[in-house]
This record gives structure tokens, sequence and C-alpha cells, in this order.
């Protein structure tokens, strides 16, 4: 049963940092979450809460319901925050609408505290189940964690022991007004069908279904935590040569089932979106089996893999890159904006190279064409930048993206980060490039 006893315990063995923000959209489920956060202060008077409205601006309505819920928050003497977004109505709203949203409640929590979300068990029922039928792995099958990190503090779920019928009965308990939203009928939006079609019936031959869900998904994300435990031990003794890279030979050691679960860990870590299942088998036969002369590469979504030599690369799929083009770097006390995604260009003062920037003609920027050649420091001849290149294990896909450096018209120089920290010992952001090969 929810009421105040029960959610103050739930609170005090989450020990959550403040001050506590409560997402509230005026709905039944967060305003029972932010009444009975508002009777918990009543016992600790010290601590610090405020309600932060979302307005997306999707319906007719929403500016009633901003002031709805203004209205509400002063009859509480709880601090109120809105937000006005403008999302577009689209093929994917709701998805859209929730990026915007959990972008401010991040911007919220930019000095840490915590923010609570009124999710109950039915919402955690009505996850797993569309995870299932969009073929979720184990991690999509651990459906909503209680809590995780979000911006500079923690995203937390405290109503997820609790059903729809639960915070309904303490709703009618206090007489709560709550707004109703009309979407909420649309059966369109696959979570809706799911509750006003799919669980009513499934809840005539087993009532406890929703129970048994919120059980399995407590299932599901001990058995993820394993496999993470697992693929972090994995990832120790997989590491690549070059930084955020597996090994290819370490990946041959393990099974087909852990080489998976790896992979899947390692773009985690690195923030890309989780390839399907198909996807990462075509992975494992494309990148992992191929020869070492090869190129593979496989992509999903803006998401690239590729192998170069033993290390197996991930990253954002390339743009597309004009080689033609030439950059004048006019006024070098600012970094030059490089096209195609590649970052900036920035003059580092170094004593090394024995070159005036303050009397330098033009200087531009160029890419590879083909015969070029570079005379390095403490070398009597110049060599080939092609050799240079693969030299320095450039990967073949980013020799033609190496900004070259030009002082009227002649090559003096290359921008390739790992060779800033190897040459000169000063290490630059990878977006961010300085000149650190120069002919003499």
């Amino acid at each position: 049963m929810l009421n105040v006893e029960t959610f103050s315990r739930c609170l005090q063995t989450l020990a959550l940092p403040t001050p506590l923000w409560v997402a509230y959209s005026g709905g039944m489920d967060s305003h029972v979450l932010l009444h009975v956060v508002s009777r918990v202060r009543e016992q600790q008077p010290n601590l610090e809460l405020c309600a932060i409205h979302v307005n997306h601006g999707l319906s007719e309505r929403a500016g009633m319901w901003q002031a709805h819920c203004q209205q509400v928050c002063q009859t509480l003497a709880i601090k109120y925050v809105t937000k006005n977004l403008a999302v577009l109505p689209s093929a994917n709203t709701e998805a859209a609408a929730r990026q915007a949203r959990y972008r401010v409640f991040e911007a919220c929590l930019s000095v840490g505290g915590s923010l609570l979300t009124a999710h109950h068990q039915d919402d955690q029922a009505e996850t797993l189940l569309l995870r299932m039928l969009r073929g979720a792995g184990e991690k999509g099958l651990a459906g909503i964690p209680q809590q995780r990190s979000l911006g500079q503090g923690r995203l937390v779920r405290p109503l997820l022991a609790f059903s729809r019928e639960q915070l309904h009965q303490y709703a009618e308990q206090h007489q709560l007004q709550w707004i109703e939203d009309e979407s909420n009928q649309r059966t369109h939006f696959e979570r809706n069908y799911l509750r006003q079609q799919i669980f009513p019936l499934l809840e005539t031959r087993w009532p406890s279904v929703k129970t048994t869900f919120a059980q399995a998904c407590a299932q599901h994300q001990e058995n993820h935590q394993l496999l993470e435990k697992l693929a972090a031990d994995d990832w120790r003794q997989a590491i690549g040569s070059k930084e955020d890279t597996l090994s290819i030979q370490a990946l041959h050691r393990l099974n087909d089932a852990r080489q998976r679960n790896l992979l899947r860990f390692w773009l985690d870590q690195q923030g890309f979106i989780a390839p399907s299942r198909q996807q990462l088998q075509q992975l494992q036969q494309t990148c992992l089996y191929s020869q070492p002369a090869a190129m593979p590469l496989v992509c999903w979504a803006d998401v690239e893999v590729r192998r170069f030599q033993d290390n197996l690369y991930a990253m954002t799929a390339l743009q597309y890159h004009d080689l033609k083009q030439r950059l004048v770097w006019q006024d070098r006390k600012q970094a030059l904006q490089l096209p195609a995604g590649l970052g900036q260009l920035s003059s580092v003062v170094l004593n090394v190279f024995g070159i005036n920037t303050a009397t330098l003609a033009e200087v531009s920027i160029g890419f590879r064409q083909g015969g070029e050649r570079l005379k390095l420091p403490g070398r009597s001849h110049s060599q080939s930048l092609k050799k240079l290149l693969h030299a320095w294990e450039v990967p073949p896909w980013l020799r033609d993206r190496v900004p070259l450096i030009y002082i009227d018209g002649r090559l003096i120089g290359v921008a390739w980060e790992p060779l800033i920290k190897q040459l000169t010992g000063h290490s630059n952001n990878t977006s961010n490039y300085s000149p650190i090969v120069n002919s003499q």
C-alpha cells in the first residue's frame, strides 16, 4: 500500500542526494508522487524540494495544464519551475519529446541532486513487453532501472514497486485533482495499445501478470549485471593497441557468445547505439574473420565499425569530405574549424621546429591528393607522405582526412593527433589538432 510511511522508508533506502526535483506533468502518476513527497517534507522541513513541468506545446490544452501545475505547487508550497519546448509532431513525436524533456532534466541536475519520476509497476510491465516484441537483449529486458546517473545527479523512480491501482487509491484517498491527457486514449501509440487492449486481456487469464513481469525485469537486471561484469573482465584482456579499440587476436580467444557480449559492452561504453543481433553477427563475420589486409566496414544508424591491422575501431559515421578544398588560415590566433566533422586546428607555439608564426605568409590547410613529400625535422631528405602515414599507422579511412599544413603553397606539416603526443609530449582533445611535423 502506498502511503507516507512506506514511501518515506523507500527514500531512506535510496539515500538520495538533494535537492529533490519532481518531474510533474499534472497527470495522476506525477501528482501522486509530488503529493507524497510533499508529505515527507512535512516530516523533514529542511528537505529541498522543487517541481519541474515541461510544456511540449503538443496539445491545445498545454497552457491550461501548465497553469494547473503551477496552482497545485502553490497550494503545496513547493517551488515550481516550468520549461517550454518546441516539439514538432512527427512519426517519432513521443521519442523526440522524451529526448527534449530529459535534456531539460539533465540541465536541472547540473549542480547535483535527484530527479524523481513517477514510473510505476505497470510502466515496468509495459516496457518489458514492448522490448520483448522489439527483440531486445538482456539489457533491454532489464526494463526501467530504479535509478541511474543523469547529468551531475541521479534519476530515480521511487514508485516502481507500486501499481497504477495503488497510485489511484492514494489519489482518491487524498482527493487529488489531476489532468487527463487526451493522447492517452490514442491506441496508435504502442504503449497506449498495450495498456488499453493487451494487458486487460492478459489479466483476465493471468491476474498477476504485471507483478510477474516486474519480477522478470528484476531477474533480467541481475543477469545483465553479471554479463556486464564478465564483459568488463574480457575487455581488460582485449584492449587494442590504439585508444578505444579492441584486439582482434584477443577477441578470437573468446567463444561467439562472449564476443557478442564484449562487443555490446565496448560499444555501449563509447556511447554508440546498440546493434541488433543480426548486425552484431555480421560484425563478427565481417570484421573479426576477414583477412588482415582487408578493410571491412559494418554500419548501422550513424555508427561505423572498421578493422585495421589487429585493432577494431568504432566511430561515428564519416561525413562526406571534399579532398580538393583548400582552407586559408588567416587569423592563427583563432582556431580554424575543419570540414566534415574533423574538428578544429589550433596553433601552438613550440620552439622545437624554429618557425616564427608571426612572420608567416599565407598559411593554408589542404588534404592529400597523392604524390606529396615531407621533410621531417632532423632528416636530410624528404619522404613520401603516403609512406609516412603508413609508418605512423594512420588508419586508411583517415589518411585522406589528415589536415596538411602549407605555407605559401609548400607542404610544411601534418596535423595528426597521436603524433602530437609522440613528438612533442603535448596532447590535445581528439577534436582539436596542432601542427606537429614541420620541414626545415
